[in-house]
């Protein structure tokens, strides 16, 4: 399946597969990178968001590489529209882990409550630790595959945050800024 408003970036049919013209995503990608390095110099911050199992480890790596946020398990809705809710799940996870870091956690609750506290601190790092750094909108997001993160895609057009996509054959083009 794919999008008709892809027509202009595919090449060719070749046994029911699309071939992107890698002319223009090369051209797509050094414009993107030229847009990106230019936005980073300013000192604004770029979110990476990129869920799929293939890209995970990738996404991860450079965004820390280049110590930008990132979100690799899922997309929590309101991440940019509702940034004050994130935040203070943020405080909370901090709170948690001075908790284990001191000892208090044992001493002060049951091994009952221990466990769940645990089981939430574990929960809340797993979702939200690659946006811990971040203080604000984005000046930017960069999206691998904006069918799948459509949410994503949605609420930083609402919140105005330009967006750079990688997308298949299968996406809207018009996602991508």
């Amino acid at each position: 399946q794919w999008n008709p408003k892809m027509k202009k970036f595919i090449r060719g049919k070749r046994n029911l597969i699309h071939i992107i013209d890698v002319e223009q995503t090369l051209r797509g990608l050094i414009r993107a990178q030229n847009y990106l390095q230019k936005l980073a110099a300013t000192g604004a911050q770029v979110l990476f968001v990129g869920t799929k199992k293939q890209i995970r480890p990738v996404i991860e790596a450079e965004s820390k590489r280049c110590a930008m946020p990132f979100v690799v398990e899922r997309w929590i809705g309101g991440s940019l529209t509702n940034y004050a809710v994130i935040r203070k799940r943020l405080q909370r996870l901090e709170e948690l882990e001075n908790l284990e870091a001191t000892g208090e956690m044992v001493q002060r609750y049951s091994k009952k409550i221990v466990s769940a506290l645990k089981r939430e601190r574990k929960k809340i790092s797993r979702n939200l630790e690659g946006i811990r750094t971040m203080n604000g909108l984005p000046g930017a997001m960069f999206v691998v595959d904006p069918k799948r993160e459509e949410i994503a895609v949605k609420e930083a057009r609402r919140m105005g945050v330009p967006t750079v996509c990688l997308l298949d054959t299968d996406c809207n083009p018009d996602y991508a800024d």
